[in-house]
């Protein structure tokens, strides 16, 4: 069988979509059961880290899980924004959310969520330590 230019023309996007295809379902984050006490913990002066999940979704969104435990009267960094979106929910304790200079108290069972490019900074005012998970959404430029 001979191949035209113009064969190959019309079935070069669909073999360059089933590439695309094959290579986000091998970069695609796998279904897992992730144990606590097996997760690397990181720490600084006042937050302990705990990367828990990172990788993409079926259809290429990046993701990232982790949980956090802020120490009293602290603040992990500045203010800042990002071009992925943020969901920041407690566990133990309060955080005070601050999302384009409006700030609110969360506590246990509450949820916040920052959308792209919103400038968001968290601080412990509380007396004990805060605990929450953070779930990342997209890039986190």
């Amino acid at each position: 069988m001979t191949w035209s230019r113009r064969d190959f023309a019309r079935l070069l996007p669909t073999l360059l979509a089933s590439l695309n295809l094959r290579a986000n379902q091998q970069n695609r984050l796998p279904s897992n059961a992730y144990v606590f006490q097996d997760m690397p913990v990181r720490h600084s002066d006042k937050l302990e880290f705990r990367p828990i999940v990172t990788g993409k979704t079926v259809d290429g969104c990046k993701i990232a899980v982790h949980e956090s435990k802020l120490a009293p009267k602290s603040e992990p960094h500045p203010p800042h924004h990002h071009d992925g979106e943020e969901i920041f929910m407690m566990l133990d304790g309060t955080l005070e959310v601050t999302i384009n200079g409006k700030s609110s108290l969360i506590s246990r069972g509450s949820a916040a969520f920052i959308g792209s490019g919103d400038e968001h900074g968290i601080r412990n005012p509380g007396d004990e330590p805060a605990r929450y998970y953070v779930i990342e959404l997209g890039p986190q430029r």
